[in-house]
This record gives C-alpha cells, sequence and structure tokens, in this order.
C-alpha cells in the first residue's frame, strides 16, 4: 500500500512538471465596453469576473478537480451501500418481491425524469465534449441524475453507475472550470476522470476512458496528460477517504503460457463479440423505439415496463440482477452462486455447465438492454462484462476452449459496443493478476471487435442522445 502511493505521488509530480495549462482567455475590456446616456462610455462587466488560479498552482488544477470529484464519486458509493442494504436485506427474503422492486424502481426513476426534464448522460457529455452542446449547470444536472442513477441501482436494474459518474464529474468540473478561469473542457475531463476513477479504483484507465468515449484514436492523446493528472488525485483522495489499496480485486488464477495461435484466437473472439454487442445495441434501441414520441406518460410506463421485465428474468436467473461488479468473480470463476445480497450462498459454487453458461449470458444481456433502452441512467462497463464472462463459460463449456475465452470475449463485447477498445485493456489489466500474458490478447481482441462493428456498420451504444 505505501509503495503504491509513493507511486502515485512520483507520477503526479512528474506530470504537473510537464503539463502546461490551457487558460481561458477572457476578452479585453474594449469589448466590454457599453454605452450610458448617449455619450459617455464606462468600461463596465457584465458580472463580477471570476476568481482566477495563480499560475504557480495552475498545473495542480486537475489534481484539484480529481479529488473534489472522488469525494462526489465516494459519496455516491456509500449513499449507494446504504440504499442496498436498506432494499434488499430490510425487506423479507420474498421471491415475489424481486419484480415488485425493480417496477418500482422503474417507476421512480421515470418520475424523476418527469420532475428533472430528463438526464444528462453519457450521450449527451460525448457532445458536449466534442463541442456540439454547451456544459449544463451542476446545480440543474448532477442533482436529477445521481438520484435517478441510484434509484436505478438500488432497484436492481443491470445497469451500474460508471457513466452517471462519468457524466456528473464532468458537469462539475467544468463548474468548476468557470469558477477559476481554467479551459472548460479540459476541467471536464479531468472531473469524469476523477469520479470515475475513484469509484472503479482503477488509475489511468478511467482518463483512456472519458478521452477514448469523446475523441478516439489519436486525438485523445493531446489533452490526455492533465486527465491522467486527474486520476492520480482521485485515487490518493479515494485511498484517504475509504482506505484500502488502489487498484483491482479480482483474481483471475493461474495465467499459462499461450502460443502465438492464442492471437488467431483473440481476433476470433473479438468477431463473435463485435456481432455479440451488435445484437446487443439493437435490442436496446428496439426498447428505446417504445418511448417514440416522448410524453409523460412514456417515461413511467417504458421504465416501468423494463424494470417488470429484468424482474421476472432474475426469478429463473438471479445473477442478472444488479450491475455486475459485486458478483463479478463467480463469472471469472465460472461458478453459478447468485447474488449476494439475494441468497446467502458462498462465492464458490457448482461450476455452471454450458446451457445455464449461455442462458445466464443472454438473460444478462436482455436486463442490461431493458434498463439502458429505457432511459435508465446507468453504466455498462461491469454489466457487459459479467455477462461476456458468462457466455465465454459457456462455451468453453460446450467445445472446450481455453480459459483465456473469458478475458478475450468480455474485452471484445465491452469494446464494440462503447468502442473504446484501449481503456477496456487497461480496465482488464489492471482489474486485478491479469499479467502480461493475457493482456496484450484483450488489447487485441478489444481492437479486432471495433474494427468488425465498423467494417459491418454496426450502431454503439452511443448512437441516441442519453
Amino acid at each position: 500500500m505505501a509503495a503504491s502511493s509513493i507511486a502515485l505521488l512520483l507520477l503526479s509530480t512528474t506530470a504537473a512538471a510537464a503539463y502546461t495549462p490551457r487558460r481561458r482567455v477572457q476578452p479585453p475590456k474594449a469589448l466590454l465596453r457599453t454605452v450610458r446616456g448617449g455619450s459617455s462610455a464606462q468600461d463596465t462587466a457584465s458580472a463580477p469576473p471570476p476568481a482566477a488560479v495563480h499560475p504557480t498552482w495552475a498545473p495542480l488544477a486537475p489534481l484539484a478537480i480529481g479529488a473534489a470529484t472522488a469525494g462526489l464519486g465516494a459519496a455516491y458509493a456509500a449513499a449507494l451501500r446504504a440504499s442496498l442494504r436498506v432494499v434488499w436485506r430490510g425487506l423479507p427474503a420474498q421471491r415475489w418481491l424481486v419484480p415488485a422492486i425493480t417496477t418500482a424502481g422503474g417507476v421512480a426513476v421515470g418520475g424523476v425524469a418527469i420532475a428533472g426534464g430528463g438526464f444528462f448522460g453519457v450521450g449527451n457529455y460525448v457532445a458536449a465534449a466534442r463541442g456540439a452542446a454547451p456544459w449544463p449547470r451542476a446545480r440543474a444536472a448532477v442533482g436529477p441524475l445521481l438520484a435517478a442513477s441510484l434509484l436505478t441501482t438500488a432497484a436492481g436494474l443491470s445497469v451500474g453507475p460508471e457513466a452517471p459518474m462519468v457524466a456528473a464529474g464532468a458537469v462539475c468540473g467544468a463548474a468548476l472550470a468557470r469558477r477559476y478561469r481554467l479551459d472548460e473542457r479540459e476541467a471536464a475531463f479531468a472531473g469524469a476522470a476523477g469520479a470515475l476513477t475513484a469509484f472503479l479504483g482503477f488509475p489511468i484507465a478511467g482518463a483512456v476512458f472519458v478521452h477514448e468515449l469523446a475523441t478516439p484514436g489519436a486525438d485523445m492523446a493531446a489533452g490526455l496528460a492533465p486527465t491522467a493528472l486527474a486520476t492520480i488525485g482521485a485515487a490518493l483522495a479515494g485511498w484517504l477517504l475509504k482506505g484500502g489499496t488502489i487498484g483491482g480485486h479480482f483474481r483471475w488464477g493461474a495465467v499459462q503460457p499461450l502460443s502465438a495461435r492464442a492471437y488467431v484466437l483473440a481476433c476470433g473472439v473479438g468477431v463473435v463479440g463485435a456481432l455479440v454487442g451488435g445484437a446487443f445495441v439493437a435490442a436496446c434501441d428496439a426498447v428505446r423505439a417504445r418511448s417514440v414520441p416522448p410524453s409523460r406518460r412514456r417515461e413511467v410506463l417504458v421504465r416501468a415496463g423494463a424494470g417488470l421485465g429484468a424482474g421476472l428474468l432474475a426469478l429463473r436467473y438471479p445473477q442478472s440482477l444488479f450491475w455486475g461488479e459485486q458478483s463479478l468473480q463467480t463469472a471469472i470463476n465460472g461458478v453459478s452462486a447468485p447474488e449476494a445480497l439475494l441468497y446467502p450462498v458462498a462465492l464458490q459454487g457448482p461450476r455452471a455447465a454450458a446451457p445455464f453458461g449461455l442462458g445466464l449470458g443472454a438473460a444478462k444481456l436482455a436486463a442490461i438492454a431493458l434498463a439502458a433502452g429505457a432511459g435508465c441512467p446507468g453504466g455498462v462497463i461491469f454489466p457487459l462484462f459479467f455477462a461476456a464472462g458468462a457466455l465465454a463459460h459457456g462455451a468453453i463449456a460446450a467445445v472446450h476452449l481455453p480459459a483465456a475465452t473469458v478475458a478475450l470475449l468480455m474485452a471484445a463485447v465491452q469494446a464494440s459496443v462503447t468502442r473504446t477498445p484501449l481503456s477496456t485493456a487497461l480496465m482488464l489489466a489492471f482489474s486485478g493478476n491479469l499479467g502480461a500474458t493475457l493482456t496484450p490478447l484483450c488489447a487485441v481482441s478489444a481492437y479486432s471487435a471495433v474494427a468488425t462493428a465498423r467494417a459491418l456498420a454496426l450502431p454503439t451504444l452511443l448512437c441516441y442522445p442519453s
């Protein structure tokens, strides 16, 4: 733990020394001049000028923004843990209550959407980061988004807090930029990466992810340094607030040496993952079509229907509930233990057979599509990892593929849906002891999936506004 903290401190010092901040250019006073009384002119400003960060401390602004939004992520995580205990441990353990809870969660999210006028989601984040839309005010956007995300996740719907953390952190970062005369886009990236890092615990991977969403390819390299600095500040702040270790906690087991044929396997799994991701996004669009044209009635009914559908799926596959992070270890190991919040079972259970693994993977994808397509705010990183892991174990049991197929299909499905191959490979690498053997193969699988999806013109999850 001490070594990790020292390493992060050294990285933050190096990045701060190499980073030159971009300040928001203020117009000269001549452009703010107005005429009063028709004859005399006075220099007037429409509002008091915002406070400026001193040049000596400006390079550390991303570090501070990352730490501040990490506090937002830590507070959200604490509220989520409390709400999960109240809903799933406080109520009686009755099977019929599962669809009732998920349906009530969908109704509540629809009510928040009506009251707040919609949510600032990842699709809106991408539009603002590309300059196609302005950043909203934090007071108007963050509250409804986090409230709806908390209701969605606490009700057991199969989307996670990752996307709301990105959107809320970006809005807060942009607000801090307006307050302290910093570059708004740069601060938004820093805020998004800080909030995501505080929740996932993967420094650097969060920085790459928030850039890759908005500016994929080589274009993201220009602004990556301050965002990486923000993830370091978020990791240190998260360690101070929550304790524990920095980095992943999943156990991938011993990775056996692989031959050159493993790269052929990675390319093949990438193609399969792209097809799975394309089918998933098509299901999301089919659910989304039920909300068109939008109305107050549809805001509630579509989300209630999605919650009911997810609850009914959970009666057969209870592992399909929640966003999957708490039970991802079971998907990695290939066991069939349900979510611990529902049933008091051990982490290890009987190894999943091929029909069960394939059925669970399909049910999880359907549950994610219901929630995401209905407009319940949430992320798909861990949900898709879980679904792909279940599908991979089903395929391994059926046709005796190598164990590395689990990580490769996780990378392929996630990357094909979000078009984020590099950050997906980094997340899997930082998730635990994946090692130097599987990490390059995960990158090959992820890039193969994205190339296949683009060649086949498969849609991405960001095709429609959030």
